[in-house]
Order: C-alpha cells, then structure tokens, then sequence
C-alpha cells in the first residue's frame, strides 16, 4: 500500500545524478514529482523512466520559486525533500515510514545530511541537519533565492501552534564532489546571491556567501563586500551568540587571508571572536592552530590540535559549516605529533600517530 508521502526534488542538467537521488527512494512506494527548471540534457527522460511525474516551470533564478511550484502540485498529507546530488541511505526508509505516523503536534523532522567531499572515501563526511520531512500544508511556503528558507510568517505561525520539529536519525548523503563550482558555477551563484541581496539588503549570511563566491572568483569587488559584512559583525562583537552561523566563513577569511586595510576587524579580534563564538566550529581551530603553527608557536597550536583531535574522536564538532573531514581526523594527528616533536615530546608524539598505523593512507 502506498504511503501518504510525496518526494520532491528540483531539477536541472542533472542526467549524471538523477537516477541515484531517484532510486534511492522508489523502494518507499511514494510519488516522486521533479519540478523542471529547462534542462537540456537527459533529465526529464530518465526521471520519467524511473516513474516521477516531472511539471515544468520557467527559471528566474528563485530556488523558492521553484520548490513551491514543486509543493503546489502535491496532494499528499507528509512531503519529503530531496536535492539531486543526493541519496537517502537504505537503513532510513523504515524511519520515514514510521514519522509519518507521528502525532498532529509534529511539523516535520530534521535529516542528517552527510557531505561527503571525496567520492573514493564515503566513510569520510562532515554532518548537518536539515528540515527534509514535513508535513503538507497550504500556508506552506519557502522564501530565498540561493538558499531556501521557511517564510518568517509561516515560521510564526509554527510557533504560535506549538508544532515541532523534531531531529531525526533519517540518513541523506550528499555527494558534495559532485558540487564543484567551475567557473560557469560561480558566475551562476554570484548572480543568484546579488539578486537576493537586491531583494532583501543586508542579510549578513548572504553578505558572507557572496563575498566568498566573488573571492573564488577573483572579482576586484571582493573585498568591498567582505568590509559591508565585517562591518556587520564588527557591530556585534559584544554579542553573546554571532548573528549568523556563516560567520565563520568571514573569520576564516580574515585569518587565512593577507590582511585587508578595508576590514574593520584585526586577526586578533577574529581569533577572538571564533573562540569565543565557535569554540567547536573544525575550520576556525584548524586555521587558529595552522598560524600558530606557522609561528612556531607550538604549545598553542598543540591545545587547538588536541581540541581538534576530540572533536572528531567524539563526533561533538559544530556541523552547521561543512568541512574536510580529514582535519578532525589523520591532518589533526600528523600536525599535533609534528608539534609535540618541536616541543620535544618524543613519547607523546608517538602515541598521537599510533592510531594511524592502520590507515593505508599513511602506512
């Protein structure tokens, strides 16, 4: 019998991923609608091979235009979402089954969402958590051009009701090698992230992700828009919490980065600010420990190693900016005995590579 659950995926030239995301999820015995942003490759054949109604739509560079023209056209009480360049893990399918029994207090269900950078080590991701499973509604709508998000209004409403959402152990992997951005990519996303900024100025998550797309791509107006978002979080410094997650984008910039007379933060305030905001976040303790490194400041940067080393032994890093994983891994352990030798702690550096013995990679 099938169950009251529809997939939605948004698509576009997607031929050479299309058929793992869809098959992924045809065991469960649910609809499947791609909504098609104009491909010009095999997309829309094969997803209609593999049994997906597939319904059309002009793109205005509106990721929230089309997903809730994906949305309008299903009929189903629950709605999961899935990107093309993923794939929802068998051991997930009887989890979603049984959600979608869940009591009317339940909005939806958070996934984990593995990012996997390299396609020859799937063992080997970073984690983040995303609102996939969700219930159908007709106030339901996303807002956001690059990056789609739950309207404030509908956002309130949830809140208002005492609906929940609930993280869940649903498992998604996100093949993120696939995502590369060529050139082409990066023009792409720098259009859709300046537009999102015309329509709605000075979201600093949008500031930061621009100025990074634009750094990529050696746009002169880089550093300008890398000052407008420091200047934001300049503003804030006091803060208990940072305004966004995405910070830690601008502050790993600003560490790695020559310094720019246009910043209006230092690399002191930035090592400040990522300790005191994101004590766990693996990008800022490897770009604090790799300067200190570099300064031949060994017992520091053998502390944020350390720290570094926990976090992935423990699995309790912060998710919400994905990473290599290989910095809470075998880099950590190399790097932290390297330091324990400068410190001339011979015994401690070879129990720290002691556990990589057994990784072929550095036999």
């Amino acid at each position: 019998m099938s169950t009251p659950l529809t997939v939605c995926l948004l698509t576009r030239n997607d031929q050479h991923q299309i058929e793992r995301a869809l098959r992924s999820v045809i065991d469960l015995d649910v609809e499947i609608i791609v909504a098609e942003s104009g491909s010009t490759d095999r997309t829309t054949e094969l997803a209609q091979n593999l049994g997906a109604r597939v319904v059309t739509f002009a793109w205005d560079d509106d990721f929230s235009a089309g997903r809730n023209l994906a949305l309008s056209h299903v009929q189903t009480p629950w709605i999961f979402w899935l990107n093309p360049d993923e794939e929802l893990l068998p051991a997930s399918h009887s989890l979603v089954r049984s959600h979608l029994e869940t009591d009317a207090g339940t909005f939806g269900y958070l996934a984990r969402v593995q990012h996997i950078p390299r396609a020859s080590h799937l063992d080997q991701f970073t984690e983040t958590l995303d609102l996939r499973l969700f219930r159908n509604r007709p106030d339901l709508q996303y807002i956001g051009r690059a990056q789609p998000s739950l309207t404030t209004e509908f956002a309130a409403t949830l809140s208002s009701e005492g609906s929940r959402v609930i993280p869940s152990e649903i498992l998604i992997r996100h093949h993120a090698y696939s995502s590369t951005l060529d050139p082409a990519k990066l023009q792409w996303a720098g259009r859709l992230l300046r537009r999102e900024l015309e329509d709605r100025p000075g979201q600093l998550h949008y500031q930061i992700e621009y100025a990074l797309t634009l750094s990529l791509l050696k746009d002169p107006l880089a550093p300008a828009v890398f000052a407008q978002a420091a200047a934001q979080v300049a503003s804030a410094m006091d803060d208990p919490a940072p305004p966004t997650s995405n910070v830690q984008i601008l502050l790993e910039h600003i560490l790695n980065q020559p310094l720019q007379a246009q910043i209006p933060l230092t690399r002191e305030q930035a090592s400040a600010l990522a300790l005191r905001w994101f004590p766990d976040s693996p990008a800022l303790l490897w770009s604090l420990a790799s300067t200190l490194f570099q300064s031949q400041q060994f017992r520091p940067a053998s502390t944020l190693l350390a720290r570094l080393v926990h976090l992935g032994q423990t699995q309790t890093y912060d998710p919400s900016v994905p990473f290599d994983p290989r910095i809470v891994g075998p880099w950590a352990l190399l790097n932290l005995a390297q330091a324990q030798r400068a410190l001339n702690e011979p015994t401690l550096a070879r129990q720290t590579l002691h556990p990589l013995l057994a990784n072929p990679e550095f036999a």
